[in-house]
């Protein structure tokens, strides 16, 4: 990571949701963060998108798997190897394959619909309850 001489801050934030091949959960009071790896998948309805299903990553699941592996190991996979033009028109079908409410500077009125898959929702459930404090022995 790199910043600025002139702006010396990076304003992000990391989670962790899986070390040493094990899934993490973050339990703090009205975060919500879902264990593991993950994939998304976009369910189309006449080429526009109509809702999303976030699943863990070796989960099978119907419609369009949104995630692909671009870096492994330190190196650019050949997916990643896209050039500046290609990457602009990728981003450009993908927005016109969103529909117009959610394309507007007003945010959508329903919101866009996205649901967790019941296999990644029991992973959470697994590991919440594994540290939860009555849980604890002594």
């Amino acid at each position: 990571m790199v910043v600025s001489r002139d702006a010396p801050a990076l304003d992000i934030a990391y989670k962790l949701v899986e070390y040493a091949g094990r899934s993490r959960l973050k339990l703090s009071t009205g975060k919500i963060l879902l264990p593991g790896r993950k994939q998304i998948f976009r369910i189309e309805r006449d080429g526009i998108a109509d809702h999303d299903v976030l699943t863990r990553r070796d989960e099978a699941h119907v419609g369009r798997p949104l995630l692909q592996r671009v870096m492994a190991r330190g190196h650019r996979c050949p997916e990643g190897h896209v050039t500046l033009d290609e990457a602009h028109a990728h981003a450009r079908a993908e927005l016109e394959r969103l529909p117009s409410s959610l394309r507007r500077l007003e945010p959508a009125d329903p919101p866009y619909t996205v649901e967790v898959s019941k296999a990644l929702a029991r992973d959470r459930d697994t590991l919440r309850r594994q540290h939860e404090p009555d849980q604890v022995t002594q």
